[in-house]
């Protein structure tokens, strides 16, 4: 199980709300932090979080699929491999929903693009993948891609018409969330990302540095993990002189 699964449900309790808003309603949306505030970590929960998930989602929680990507693995990579680096990201996203319908479906889809490694037919059975999942399966896929800005540099126009792409065959079913340290407008050309921005712009998430509960339960793991604790006081100035900025606090504490 992942170390997200761990955290209480009322973590970022908040920002998630508001991503949940967004992409419930079929709009994309961008998640813009600070370096260490917990960007990556925010954006982890939705998929391996289930009581996170069942907490802002109730009933409807199983309607939802959460896709996560580090762009940072593949940010200077061509967009080729973007693509195939999605599809597998899709496939390998099932395991801990047991939903083993969905997975051997797009495993197949998968496997049958890995026999002909063509760009072509990794981006047509992508396609088929989304098609089967929301217009079949009628889940409600979002795309989490976390490090947005180590790709930046290397994106091309291609990038965003390919998503437009993927949500007019899911039509509301599909959604995606960047995660980066700017806003996508800032840090790129209009034209760059127009095919996609009547999906995009104005709808942004922007994390606080403190978030209490998501601390809170750092503190008290690095204490079960070093049987080692302090008193109130002492975290209480932690969080004060590092303004709770997750990972400076988190450095302190463990210090």
């Amino acid at each position: 199980s992942h170390f997200e699964s761990l955290y209480p449900e009322a973590t970022r309790k908040n920002e998630i709300a508001q991503i949940l808003k967004y992409v419930s309603a079929g709009k994309s949306c961008q998640v813009i932090g600070a370096p260490g505030v917990g960007k990556s970590n925010c954006l982890r929960l939705l998929p391996y979080n289930r009581a996170l998930r069942e907490f802002h989602l109730d009933k409807n929680e199983s309607r939802f699929h959460f896709v996560y990507m580090d762009f940072s693995e593949v940010s200077k990579r061509p967009l080729s491999d973007i693509i195939k680096f999605i599809l597998i990201s899709l496939a390998g996203s099932f395991g801990e929903r047991r939903l083993k319908e969905e997975e051997s479906a797009v495993n197949k889809f998968l496997s049958e693009a890995l026999k002909f490694s063509d760009e072509m037919i990794f981006s047509q059975n992508l396609k088929k993948a989304i098609d089967y999942l929301a217009n079949e399966r009628e889940l409600n896929i979002v795309f989490l891609f976390d490090r947005f800005e180590e790709y930046v540099p290397n994106i091309d126009s291609a990038f965003f018409l390919n998503l437009k792409i993927l949500r007019n065959r899911a039509k509301y079913r599909f959604a995606a969330c960047f995660a980066t340290t700017r806003l996508i407008e800032e840090v790129l050309e209009t034209n760059i990302f127009a095919e996609f921005s009547e999906f995009l712009l104005g709808n942004t998430v922007f994390l606080p540095i403190y978030d209490r509960s998501g601390l809170d339960f750092r503190f008290k793991h690095l204490e079960e993990v070093s049987g080692k604790s302090t008193d109130l006081k002492t975290k209480e100035e932690i969080i004060k002189l590092s303004g709770g900025h997750g990972k400076l606090a988190r450095i302190c504490y463990e210090t």
